[in-house]
């Protein structure tokens, strides 16, 4: 089992070890033995000022920033993490917690194109997780982004993007009917696409988008090899979501814009573990926004509307109401970058006589500046999930996180960052499968990157 995790993991960073072998490891010995040049502060970036809409870890930091490798019209930047965690309740339960080390090895690929015009960028990630104690927790996530942009005119363009997941299921996860019985975390994968249209006239901004996207959940083996009694393939969707978005230029900084949208999810399979039941739905948007941009300093985007989404199935009950959000960043000074976040929106749940939930996201975010090569972060969240469906009590969740980091830069090349993050939920009542109860969860991680 060992053998084949390591197999996959070769093939997995196999392109992003082809680049950095030959470089990376020389770069880091360098360095560390001081036969790297220094760069005179000429030969540094000149322009350290925040762009419009950049915060405090956008900006270019002159002797650490990784130039990359120029190859073609493209950037390529190569990173690798080793990450060592202590997580003290790994199977996210209220009493009887488990805690152990895991070891996270975390590759890294960056492409981007360096053209005038039309724009292509490829990230490719791995997050091979290894537990010291309790290694049938052992697992890998994979990740890969596809963006594209093609100019037409000067201020229309088509553009779109392609990508891909694979990752394993929290065991705390609420819609997990397996919690425990699993062997292993279970797996599911993620394929979807965005194609795009946008389009400038005089003061109108049109944006037409669409997105298809399919999940598909991968059965579970218990303890012994056998199939579990509860599938999971029966969580396996295909989302199609279609959006038209007009604005019109109030002011210089001011833009106004209406946003409608319609949405539809094809369940691959009926619940017959639920009695046959079909969890297809589809449903619709609409809203209206403000987008305020004053370069630097500020940026706002509030929107507020309605949405509604039905169910195929009289079995489960109809979901409508106030859907809003709002993104905030703020520089209270040029060392210091606040981002505020508010989203409310529907989302899926496959918990017997549930329809789905409202969920209501707040979340904020701190960098600072300490020196150059010193940087800040905290950040913190709520979220409140608020169930919909026909039980008497439907379930109800509080979710909590709160975490801080510092990253020491050493150099272009190397960096070192320490950090804490708290998880915290707590519930009304429990699933059908005894998964989601309360939970706290303390994360300890020490990481050091190495970065071309």
């Amino acid at each position: 089992m060992i053998y084949l995790k390591m197999i996959k993991l070769i093939d997995s960073i196999e392109i992003i070890y082809f680049i950095m072998k030959p470089s990376i490891l020389k770069a880091l010995l360098m360095l560390n033995l001081g036969l790297l040049p220094s760069l005179s502060w000429s030969e540094t970036d000149a322009n350290l000022a925040p762009q419009r809409g950049q915060g405090i870890t956008d900006l270019s930091r002159d002797l650490y920033q990784p130039l990359g490798i120029l190859f073609h019209g493209f950037k390529i930047n190569p990173r690798i993490e080793s990450e060592n965690q202590w997580k003290d309740n790994i199977y996210s339960t209220q009493n009887n917690s488990r805690s152990d080390f895991v070891f996270h090895l975390k590759p890294n690929l960056e492409i981007k194109s360096q053209w005038n015009r039309h724009r292509l960028n490829l990230s490719i990630s791995t997050d091979a997780m290894f537990y010291s104690t309790y290694h049938r927790e052992d697992k890998q996530n994979t990740f890969l982004d596809l963006f594209g942009k093609y100019d037409i005119l000067k201020r229309s363009f088509l553009f779109g993007r392609f990508y891909y997941k694979d990752i394993r299921e929290d065991r705390g996860t609420p819609d997990s009917q397996t919690r425990f019985l699993a062997a292993h975390p279970l797996e599911n994968e993620t394929i979807g696409g965005i194609i795009g249209y946008n389009h400038f006239w005089n003061r109108f901004e049109l944006t037409a988008t669409y997105e298809g996207q399919h999940i598909d959940y991968i059965d579970g083996l218990d303890g012994v090899g056998l199939p579990l009694v509860n599938p999971n393939h029966e969580r396996s969707r295909l989302v199609h979501a279609a959006d038209l978005r007009l604005a019109y230029q109030l002011f210089s900084n001011y833009q106004a814009y209406l946003k409608g949208g319609y949405n539809r999810v094809d369940y691959d399979n009926i619940f017959v573990s639920q009695n046959n039941l079909d969890r297809s739905s589809d449903g619709y948007t609409l809203f209206s926004g403000i987008k305020i941009d004053l370069g630097s300093k500020l940026t706002a985007d509030g929107y507020v509307g309605y949405l509604s989404q039905n169910y195929y199935s009289t079995r489960l009950k109809d979901i409508q109401g106030i859907t809003g959000g709002l993104l905030f960043q703020w520089m209270p000074s040029s060392l210091t970058t606040v981002k505020l976040g508010v989203n409310r929106l529907v989302n899926e749940t496959t918990q017997d006589r549930l329809s789905g939930f409202f969920s209501t996201a707040v979340t904020t975010n701190i960098d600072h500046e300490l020196k150059r090569n010193i940087l800040l972060n905290f950040h913190a969240g709520y979220t409140d999930n608020d169930y919909r469906g026909l039980l008497a009590i439907n379930r109800q969740e509080d979710n909590y996180n709160v975490g801080f980091n510092v990253k020491y830069l050493f150099n272009r090349n190397l960096y070192l960052k320490a950090s804490y993050d708290y998880d915290g939920r707590a519930v009304n009542r429990y699933s059908d499968f005894g998964a989601g109860s309360d939970y706290d969860i303390n994360n300890f991680l020490l990481t050091i990157g190495g970065q071309l």
